[in-house]
């Protein structure tokens, strides 16, 4: 259940980016989409850069976590 908990981040990031264009909240999710029509490459670049970043975090954050939890793992 740690390992996978990651994953549970690009899923919100994809119903946030349903929610704030079905609903026109302002939001993260809204600025990419406007930012996608008017083909602003700075702001789309900056939100992939986010997303990969916080993907990493997560995921070094799962890994320490599945260590402290399984006396069988230990980090190299």
């Amino acid at each position: 259940m740690i390992s996978i908990a990651p994953g549970f981040k690009q899923e919100g990031e994809a119903r946030e980016f349903n929610t704030e264009t079905l609903f026109n909240y302002n939001g993260l999710g809204l600025l990419f989409y406007n930012s996608l029509q008017n083909v602003d490459y700075y702001v789309l670049l900056a939100y992939t850069l986010l997303g990969a970043v916080l993907t990493v975090i997560g995921n070094l954050i799962a890994d320490i976590a599945l260590t402290v939890a399984d006396p069988r793992i230990r980090l190299a």
